[in-house]
């Protein structure tokens, strides 16, 4: 739904810039990014740490020893995913759907083959780690075909974006590992580097702009919040 949301904004945006005002799709394209990474890591993180516990509480203890790992799993799918969808619609909104389609044309047969040898192997979980894997590896081309569109000038994330984005991913990748471990462990793991990622988004991936729409934004929660009282 996050992912979803921020795409649909995106898209006429991407649509009546590309190509015109290269600047501002840049910055739209990179904010577009940085806002589905800072929604849905920590929520990915809280799924993959705590999967286990939700699905005791939800489903009962047997669905929750068989499908642990396959949560755990699709929750990185989908974050990364999610990511995907910017550099998805910036292709499209720049008139260059074919590039797309031309990619998914390619992925199919791989993610069938890789599909059938996980699934016959694995079950549930093989099916889960093939839709996941292709996810990922989708994400990484279209971030990749993106930097040709209008000759890459609008569409190079930053190479510090790019490190948080494998380090999140890198972390969510942890925290399965960790999944054996009391919960007391997964709760100090997540609040570490929840609190990591918010000093690193904040000093080194917001711009001053974005910093000081936030700080302006919480002083206006601020005031509404004092004048109902």
């Amino acid at each position: 739904m996050i992912p979803g949301a921020v795409a649909a904004a995106l898209f006429p945006a991407f649509a009546a810039s590309s190509g015109a005002e290269s600047g501002a799709t840049a910055v739209l394209y990179e904010r577009g990014v940085k806002l589905i990474l800072v929604a849905l890591f920590p929520l990915g993180l809280v799924l993959t740490a705590f999967s286990g516990e939700g699905l005791l509480l939800w489903m009962g203890p047997d669905v929750a020893r068989r499908s642990t790992f396959v949560l755990q799993v699709l929750a990185i799918g989908v974050f990364c995913n999610g990511l995907a969808q910017v550099p998805f619609y910036l292709i499209q909104g720049a008139g260059r759907p074919s590039v797309a389609a031309r990619l998914h044309l390619v992925e199919l047969p791989l993610y069938l083959s890789l599909a059938w040898v996980l699934i016959s192997r694995y079950g549930i979980v093989g099916a889960a780690l093939a839709w996941s894997v292709r996810t990922a590896a989708d994400g990484a081309v279209l971030f990749y075909l993106a930097r040709h569109v209008n000759g890459g000038l609008v569409s190079r994330l930053r190479p510090r974006v790019i490190a948080v984005l494998v380090a999140a991913t890198g972390a969510m990748m942890l925290s399965v590992a960790l999944g054996g471990t009391p919960v007391l462990v997964r709760v100090a793991y997540v609040l570490v580097a929840s609190s990591v990622f918010g000093a690193v988004f904040w000093f080194f991936l917001m711009d001053p702009g974005e910093r000081s729409v936030l700080l302006q934004l919480r002083t206006l929660g601020a005031l509404r919040l004092a004048a109902r009282r």
